[in-house]
């Protein structure tokens, strides 16, 4: 009986160690670029799993009334900064209390805004009411999409919509016979210059803004980088995995994403690097936003964000999902500011007519020390 005992001891403990260091090693994840080696980036999507596996047993072990709750504390304090960042405790300042210039962002993956559906009087579309009503300064949408057919929403409708948005700009990444794919901003302040920012991809892009708001110009860079590009099939697979958990759908789910993903990490990390690039030398007053198809663990992430802050990260609380689709459940979607601003608030819109919920910010002016 005592060596059952020992036995079961020794195995939990062994567990218990394993997976701290699975936790330490997915939280720095983004230290390695997926493009040189593809492991530590799997293990970061994982990250959310094993913060929860360390956390019961910290539980468990407390509940047992033995000190082995240490392995999984020293575990969580080394990767303190990273799920500071997964799951932040932020604090939105009331809005009768802002003081200064204020900006509003808002960044929106629009999914092809509800398959193109018209925006008409009697059937509005619902993305682009949320839009026009979201009281932004500066719109920055991703798949953006319009058709030249009366079956789809137009561009005509969209400008017409957003009319208190005069100074506009999109850029068609992809044509089809009645629509294109692109992304777009809508400011209500002058856009005095445009430029890609030239990285590899066949479908996506990030564009720079040159925009003058006042006697201030400001930096903005609106991103849509590499997609795994999921079919509706590989969806629908890992969603059963989900729902009836088996060892054989590991398998054939594993076989048949992990290809995409490692083809599409490796570009999105060199696109990152592009983007970091321009990032360093704009100056203090910059805001990157958008879609970044990869988590807050990510190499992506953290080449992009540099010295910049997260606007969700000082304002929001807990993890901030941005994408909702199949048990798809991430935080991918940012915007991120230089020196010469504060947030103030964060907001995760609910709209679930995209299968990605818009990002709202609203950062202040401030003098740059």
């Amino acid at each position: 009986m005592r060596f059952i005992r020992m036995t079961y001891l020794t195995l939990t403990v062994t567990a218990n160690t394993v997976f701290a260091g699975l936790l330490m090693v997915s939280a720095y994840a983004h230290l390695v670029s997926p493009a040189k080696v593809m492991f530590p980036s799997y293990l970061g999507l994982a990250f959310p799993a094993f913060l929860i596996i360390n956390l019961l047993f910290v539980l468990f072990w407390a509940l047992q009334r033995r000190r082995f709750w240490g392995i999984s504390v020293l575990a969580l304090l080394v990767c303190l900064p990273q799920i500071s960042i997964y799951s932040p405790m932020g604090r939105r300042v009331p809005a009768d209390k802002v003081r200064g210039d204020s900006l509003v962002i808002l960044s929106y993956n629009i999914e092809s805004f509800q398959q193109l559906k018209p925006h008409l009087e009697d059937s509005p579309n619902e993305i682009l009411e949320y839009v026009a009503n979201s009281g932004a300064d500066i719109i920055c949408m991703q798949e953006f999409v319009f058709g030249n057919s009366k079956r789809f929403i137009s561009e005509e409708q969209i400008n017409e919509a957003l009319s208190d948005y005069p100074y506009h700009c999109y850029s068609r990444n992809s044509a089809q016979p009645y629509t294109g794919s692109g992304i777009a901003c809508y400011s209500k302040y002058p856009i005095t210059d445009v430029r890609k920012v030239e990285y590899e991809s066949d479908y996506n892009s990030s564009y720079v803004y040159r925009i003058q708001v006042g006697e201030r110009e400001l930096v903005l860079i609106n991103n849509h980088l590499e997609s795994n590009r999921f079919a509706v099939g590989d969806r629908a697979m890992y969603q059963q995995l989900l729902e009836h958990f088996d060892t054989e759908l590991i398998g054939a789910v594993s076989s048949r994403l992990a290809p995409k993903m490692t083809v599409a990490s490796a570009l999105r990390a060199s696109q990152a690097e592009a983007v970091s690039r321009i990032v360093k030398e704009s100056g203090d007053n910059i805001v990157v936003c958008g879609d970044f198809n990869d988590s807050p663990q990510s190499y992506v992430y953290h080449k992009i964000r540099g010295n910049l802050n997260d606007a969700y990260v000082k304002t929001g609380f807990g993890p901030g999902i941005t994408y909702h689709k199949n048990g798809f459940l991430f935080r991918i979607d940012y915007i991120l500011y230089g020196r010469a601003f504060d947030a103030v608030s964060t907001e995760i819109g609910r709209l679930k007519n995209s299968d990605h919920y818009p990002l709202k910010a609203t950062l202040v002016w401030r003098e740059v020390l």
